[in-house]
């Protein structure tokens, strides 16, 4: 969802377990994807809500708004894949 889009436009509710990805203008793609693990479905207009988990336990639980913040605020690039299924 809001493939080369910046993150107000997503239209879908974010929920635990989406995966969302950040643009790098610099490398001109997709570079960085964490995980939402909020347990409660938000808006973009409730981004500061969400939180989500990276590869390092220093931000297993870090405010999305700080990743917005930090891939060019209102300029943000963000992505959002959902899995339809897993078997493991």
């Amino acid at each position: 969802y809001n493939n080369n889009s910046v993150y107000t436009n997503l239209s879908v509710k974010m929920k635990a377990g989406d995966v969302l990805q950040f643009y790098s203008s610099s490398l001109g793609r997709y570079r960085h994807s964490v995980i939402v693990v909020s347990q409660t479905d938000y808006g973009v207009a409730d981004y500061t809500k969400v939180k989500v988990a990276q590869h390092s336990s220093q931000y297993n639980y870090r405010p999305l708004s700080e990743l917005i913040e930090n891939y060019g605020r209102s300029s943000c690039k963000m992505r959002l894949l959902r899995f339809k299924s897993a078997t493991y």
